[in-house]
């Protein structure tokens, strides 16, 4: 082949070649209003950006609740908003003593009662979580599982009556109880085994991720490292860069003493600290930004509410309760065109090609330049010669 078609086909050629190889749920009435405006995507869950409620929300709704309940027994949602009140307080003795009442009413009414099925399911979930909850307040104690077994099986009931419920993030919630109990062996490279386990439900990552999220923004999850390293394994190095949210997240779990409820593989903790050596500073200050902007917010909306709270006003009874306030909506969270060149790039070039590459498409071009130019001399001196 003459040099200059050669030269040709490398310009043609080398661009495509390039380019080839290139925790836990409950429920009660926010539960279905945070399932009518639809989840939060995993972005702004992983930073943090999603609604939480200050303990004077809950300490009002369960006293308000409980005082109804004096009156009339029979309202079973109140049980529902005073267990999960209990929980999120910390209370969670007081929390399955709600459900255990609410148990009572239930086994008094007919089976054909209207609506009985979607209560029934309630008590389990939320049994079931306050359950699993308190076992891990007081110390989660590996040594003795009886509570988290006794949890899962109350989980598994609600399962039966309702198995897609809330993004199907209950039978997420019931693999990680089986984790617990049983964890995962032959976990190779993967952090804890739980993403496997999860996988083997049959569900697609997305869907996976999808039902984290729910457990992340509907249950304790967000502060669990156990969950967000399965979300590690569920992302892959194809999402690097949320991956690296994800294990920054851990890593400030950890930092704030949270603990692991999994068994953590050699392996896979190897793979971890290299890959948070390997997270660079434009990963980090990122991280760190939208983590900031996110408690920012939620700082300001819990001013707004204690303000009101205060004053003796709820959302629950108060129509008027958010007005006043306002909220821009979160940041933008796209990435950057030349950040998505980049980690486009990681899986097939490494974590830092991309600073490299200016310097690669030089160093790649001198050579060509050399034999592009040489092939202009060469058909010049044949002009001259044949004239």
């Amino acid at each position: 082949m003459k040099p200059f078609l050669s030269v040709l086909l490398m310009i043609i050629v080398l661009p495509a070649v390039l380019v080839s190889e290139a925790s836990a749920c409950l429920n009660d009435r926010d539960t279905l209003a945070e399932e009518i405006k639809g989840l939060p995507d995993v972005t702004r869950v992983i930073t943090g950006r999603f609604e939480r409620n200050p303990p004077l929300y809950y300490e009002m709704r369960l006293q308000r609740v409980s005082d109804e309940l004096r009156i009339h027994d029979d309202i079973l949602g109140d049980y529902d908003d005073a267990a999960v009140a209990c929980d999120r307080l910390g209370r969670d003795d007081e929390g399955i003593a709600f459900m255990t009442r609410k148990h009572h009413m239930l086994a008094q009414m007919r089976t054909d009662t209207p609506g009985i099925q979607e209560d029934w399911y309630k008590y389990y979930a939320n049994i079931g979580t306050c359950r699993v909850h308190r076992w891990i307040r007081n110390g989660a104690n590996r040594n003795d599982l009886k509570e988290v077994a006794q949890a899962k099986k109350e989980i598994d009931q609600a399962l039966k009556i309702k198995p897609d419920a809330h993004f199907g993030r209950e039978k997420y919630q019931e693999m990680v109880m089986q984790c617990i109990i049983s964890p995962p062996v032959n976990l190779g490279n993967t952090q804890n085994g739980l993403a496997q386990n999860l996988t083997s439900l049959g569900d697609n990552p997305q869907t996976i991720r999808k039902g984290l999220c729910g457990l992340f923004v509907l249950g304790n999850a967000w502060e669990s490292p156990d969950v967000f390293r399965a979300m590690v394994d569920l992302l892959g190095y194809r999402n690097d860069h949320l991956t690296n949210w994800c294990m920054l997240r851990v890593r400030e779990l950890e930092a704030n003493g949270r603990q692991n409820m999994l068994p953590l593989s050699d392996a896979g903790m190897r793979q971890e600290k290299e890959r948070l050596a390997g997270i660079d500073s434009y990963d980090t200050a990122e991280y760190k930004h939208f983590r900031d902007e996110a408690d920012a917010w939620q700082a300001k909306r819990t001013a707004f509410m204690m303000a009101r709270l205060i004053a003796g006003r709820h959302p629950d009874t108060d129509p008027h309760f958010w007005d006043g306030y306002s909220d821009a909506g979160p940041p933008d969270l796209s990435i950057p065109f030349f950040r998505s060149v980049e980690l486009w790039g990681r899986p097939y070039f490494g974590a830092h090609w991309f600073p490299r590459l200016p310097i690669a498409v030089i160093l790649f071009s001198l050579p060509i330049i050399w034999l592009f130019r040489r092939e202009i001399r060469n058909i010049r001196e044949r002009r001259r010669i044949h004239g």
